[in-house]
């Protein structure tokens, strides 16, 4: 989207970059797993991940060194982890990095399966079917536009009896569709037993 690129230019930039295979690269197995206050995860996501810090969750980083170069945060369900975040440092590439949170959250919660959504826009959601990841379901994506802005599809909830549309249409707002998103599933609960 072009507010992406007009807000978001250095990420857009590695982005492309991370395609083109210009990025520097860094391997998973000389990092370092820890966890991290939300209050860093979220200033960091903000400056590396097209949608920003999302909810407060809980933090993970890889360090190399004394540097932080990737972080995942994510949710414990009562029967599954949910991954909200996944981001690296600008312009860098952790091969393997993806792969080493999962690891870590295998071993930590090992009768919870792990769920997690890929944005279809920029990703087809291979990272995650390398890791044993099922695609479980997709579903189209959208946001509201006034033709000048752009604005999250929670942004008009139905209430007080009137629909999502109905709202949107007060507002002088028409719905604009993306690519979609797709549900991963990572069976881990039953690998255990």
């Amino acid at each position: 989207y072009e507010d992406e690129i007009c807000e978001k230019p250095l990420i857009i930039k590695s982005m492309i970059n991370h395609l083109l295979k210009k990025s520097k690269t860094i391997y998973a197995r000389s990092t370092k797993i820890v966890s991290i206050r939300m209050g860093l995860a979220a200033s960091l996501l903000n400056q590396w991940h097209l949608m920003g810090r999302g909810r407060p969750a809980i933090c993970l980083a890889l360090t190399h060194g004394e540097e932080i170069v990737a972080i995942m945060t994510y949710f414990q369900k009562e029967d599954y982890i949910e991954i909200s975040r996944f981001a690296t440092k600008l312009e860098t590439v952790v091969v393997g990095g993806f792969g080493k949170f999962i690891s870590f959250l295998k071993n930590k919660y090992p009768n919870k399966d792990i769920v997690s959504f890929c944005d279809l826009r920029y990703a087809t959601g291979k990272s995650y079917t390398i890791l044993g990841f099922l695609k479980v379901g997709e579903h189209r994506s959208f946001n509201w536009t006034d033709g000048k802005k752009r604005y999250s599809r929670q942004y008009c909830l139905a209430q007080n009896e009137k629909s999502q549309e109905e709202i949107a249409t007060d507002m002088g707002l028409v719905r604009i569709f993306d690519a979609g998103q797709a549900k991963f599933l990572l069976p881990v609960k039953n690998q255990f037993k």
